[in-house]
């Protein structure tokens, strides 16, 4: 029987859709564990191990994009922005 090939999931971990599309797709690839081996690795994880940003900031970095979401922010960091709105 041939090994599992290791698909590593690289997601940032801001809003909630990127982890939960991560999650759903990684639940189809283990439908065939004996194909695929899955795992689901954060960005910053990566990035920053020793969560450096979060110790000089008091704050992840993924915290600071969510704040900015939540307050109607979009991917041009103004308010104004209507090339960027959904």
């Amino acid at each position: 029987m041939p090994t599992p090939s290791t698909i590593d999931q690289i997601y940032f971990n801001a809003g909630s859709g990127h982890r939960s599309s991560a999650s759903a797709l990684r639940a189809v690839l283990r439908r065939d564990p004996q194909r695929w081996r899955v795992r689901l690795v954060k960005l910053f994880e990566v990035l920053d191990p020793q969560d450096r940003f979060r110790k000089m900031t008091g704050s992840a970095l993924e915290d600071w994009y969510n704040q900015r979401l939540a307050r109607g922010w979009t991917l041009a960091w103004r308010r104004s922005s209507r090339c960027f709105r959904a």
